[in-house]
C-alpha cells in the first residue's frame, strides 16, 4: 500500500536537496490534501528529473512499517519517468537506465560503477536485511545519491563512519490504525486472518507495526501474555542500559537486555519527535500501553510504586532514566494537575534582545534572589478533562481542560480553556528546555481564541527552564489586547503598563510564560 506517509517524506526529501539545507535538518512536508482527491496520481519527480545531491541518507524507523516497500515506490516512480535508479533489495540489483532495466548481482557493484555506466543524476536505493546488512563499500564511497532504508539492528550501520560524504538520517513514521485497516484489503491470504476491529485493538495496545499486526493481532490475548511475561523479568538496570542520548551508527539500535530479539522493537524503537525535523528521533516504547506495561514490570521487580519508580528515574539522573521518566511524565500529569493542588509557579523572562534573530529565550529562576523570580502560588481546579480527536471540529468549553489524542499536537500536550477567547497552553518536560512552535498559535486562532497564558510544567528537579518564543513578543508581554483578561497569577505590577509599540504580529497574543513546578506523587 502506498500510504501518504511515502508521497509526502519524497516531496520532503526531494525540497530538502533542492534547498542546499543542512544535513542534519530535513522538514516534514505535508500535503494539504489526501491523495485520493487527486485525479492522477502525483509524481513528486515530474519538474524535478535531475534532482540529486552528493550525500547519503538513511531512511530509518520501527521494524514493519514498510521503508522496502518506500525504496519500490520510489523505483516505479523513477522508472515511469525514465530516470536512472538503482535498487538493491539483495543479491541482486535492479539498474534503470535509458528505459531498459537491467539485473547486476550486488557482489558486481564494484565493476558496474568502475565503467561509468551511470549518470551523475542516478539515485541508489539500497534495502538493508539478513541477505545483505550493510551497504557495499563501492557504492557508500561513490560520488551518487544514496539512500538506504533500514530497521535500527546490529550490524548495518557501521558503514556511516566510512564513507566520505555527509550522512543524514530520516525517521518515518509507524502505520496509524486507519492504514492498518485500509491496507488489511493488500495483504497476503497469510496476513488476512485479522479482522478491522482486531487490527485496531492492537494499533492501541502496540503501535502502527504494520507487519507485526497483521502477523499477530488475530491471536492477540497470546501475544499479550507473552509480552506481559516478558516485562515481568525487566529491572532497573535493565532500563537504564536500553537508552542512548544521541546514539549514532550501531547505536541507533536499542539494547534491551533480557528481552527476546524478535519482541525487542515492541518494547522500544526510534521515532521521529515531531514534523519540523525528520532528522531528530527519540528512543521510546511504542504506544502508551506499552509504556505503562514495561513500568509496571519495573516497578514490581523493584516493589516500588509506578509514581515512586518515576521519582527514582529521577534521581538516577542519567540520560536513559531521563529519557523514560520523561515518557512516563508526559502520559501521566494530567489526571495529578487537575486535581485542586496548588503549584509553585515562576515567571519566565526574556534573556536579552534578541537583535535580528526570529527566536527570543524566555528562561525560569527558581533558585534567583530577587522578588520576580520567586515562586507564586498557583490552584489548578478540578475540572473535567476531555480528550479530543484532533482530526476533528472543537469548540472549547470554558473550565474545561483538553487533551489531544494525538503525539506532539502542534507542541502543545494540553490546554486549559478560560473563557471562549482565552486558554492556558501547557508543555510537560523533564528537561529544562523545549521546543515552541507557531503552528500551535495558528490553530488556537482559528477556533476564535484571542489570548494565550503558556506554562512549562517540570518536576521540582528542574531548577531553570528555557524556551525559545517568536521575538516578535513584547518583553512585558502587554501586546495590543482589548478587554485583557486576568492571568493565572497576578501581573508583576498592578499599574497599568504602557503600551508596548504593536510589534507582535501573532495571530494569538501570549500574555503570560511561566514556568510550573509539579511532581507525581504516589500519595494521590
Amino acid at each position: 500500500m502506498i500510504r501518504q506517509e511515502f508521497h509526502d517524506t519524497l516531496v520532503s526529501i526531494i525540497r530538502w536537496i533542492k534547498s542546499g539545507a543542512p544535513p542534519k535538518c530535513i522538514p516534514f512536508f505535508q500535503s494539504d490534501s489526501s491523495l485520493e482527491d487527486e485525479s492522477e496520481y502525483p509524481n513528486p519527480f515530474v519538474n524535478n528529473t535531475t534532482v540529486s545531491r552528493q550525500g547519503r541518507l538513511i531512511i530509518i524507523g520501527q521494524p514493519g512499517i514498510g521503508k522496502t516497500n518506500f525504496l519500490v515506490y520510489i523505483w516505479t516512480l523513477r522508472m515511469h519517468l525514465n530516470l536512472p535508479t538503482v535498487l538493491c533489495l539483495g543479491t541482486y540489483m535492479n539498474v534503470w537506465k535509458e528505459g531498459e532495466r537491467y539485473m547486476v548481482p550486488t557482489w558486481q557493484a564494484e565493476l558496474l560503477l568502475a565503467i561509468a555506466f551511470l549518470p551523475d543524476n542516478t539515485w541508489i536505493l539500497f534495502d538493508s536485511n539478513e541477505t545483505i546488512p550493510e551497504v557495499p563499500t563501492t557504492i557508500y564511497k561513490s560520488t551518487f545519491f544514496v539512500m538506504q532504508a533500514t530497521s535500527p539492528r546490529q550490524g548495518r550501520l557501521k558503514w556511516v563512519r566510512k564513507t566520505p560524504a555527509h550522512v543524514s538520517y530520516y525517521f518515518m513514521q509507524p502505520w496509524t490504525a486507519e492504514e492498518l485497516v485500509c491496507g488489511l484489503q493488500l495483504q497476503g491470504l497469510g496476513f488476512r486472518e485479522a479482522t478491522p476491529t482486531q487490527l485496531v485493538e492492537f494499533f492501541q495496545h502496540f503501535g502502527g507495526s504494520a507487519r507485526d499486526a497483521y502477523s499477530k493481532a488475530f491471536d492477540l490475548r497470546n501475544h499479550l501474555e507473552g509480552i506481559k511475561e516478558t516485562a515481568a523479568d525487566l529491572d532497573l538496570n535493565a532500563i537504564t542500559r536500553s537508552l542512548k542520548d544521541k546514539p549514532t551508527t550501531d547505536q541507533h539500535v536499542p539494547k534491551f537486555p533480557y528481552v527476546p530479539e524478535h519482541l525487542k522493537h515492541e518494547f522500544v524503537s526510534v521515532f521521529p519527535i515531531n514534523d519540523d525535523n525528520r532528522n531528530e528521533f527519540e528512543f521510546r516504547p511504542p504506544s502508551d500501553f506499552m509504556l505503562t506495561t514495561i513500568m509496571d514490570g519495573v516497578a514490581a521487580k523493584e516493589a516500588m510504586s509506578r509514581a515512586d519508580l518515576f521519582t527514582k528515574l529521577l534521581q538516577i539522573g542519567d540520560i536513559p532514566s531521563q529519557t523514560l521518566a520523561g515518557h512516563f511524565y508526559d502520559r501521566e500529569y494530567h489526571s495529578y494537575f487537575v486535581s485542586n493542588c496548588k503549584f509553585s509557579c515562576y515567571r519566565m523572562f526574556p534573556l536579552s534582545d534578541s537583535g535580528n534573530l526570529k527566536t527570543q529565550t524566555w528562561r525560569s529562576f527558581t533558585e534567583g534572589e530577587h522578588p520576580l523570580t520567586q515562586a507564586v502560588s498557583f490552584e489548578m481546579r478540578n475540572c473535567m478533562m476531555f480528550h479530543f480527536n484532533t482530526n476533528e471540529p472543537l469548540k472549547p468549553t470554558p473550565t474545561v481542560y483538553y487533551v489531544p489524542n494525538a503525539r506532539n499536537f502542534l507542541t502543545i500536550d494540553s490546554f486549559l480553556c478560560i473563557t471562549p477567547t482565552h486558554v492556558l497552553a501547557i508543555q510537560a518536560t523533564v528537561g529544562d528546555f523545549h521546543k515552541f512552535s507557531t503552528a500551535a498559535l495558528d490553530w488556537f486562532a482559528k477556533l476564535g481564541v484571542i489570548t494565550m497564558e503558556y506554562a512549562l510544567l517540570t518536576p521540582p528537579t528542574v531548577k531553570s527552564a528555557s524556551v525559545p518564543f517568536p521575538a516578535c513578543i513584547p518583553s512585558t508581554l502587554n501586546s495590543h489586547v482589548k478587554n485583557r483578561p486576568d492571568t493565572i497569577i497576578p501581573r508583576i505590577s498592578s499599574e497599568p503598563l504602557p503600551q508596548d509599540p504593536e510589534t507582535d504580529t501573532l495571530p494569538v497574543k501570549i500574555i503570560g510564560i511561566y514556568h510550573i513546578h509539579m511532581t507525581i506523587d504516589a500519595q494521590k
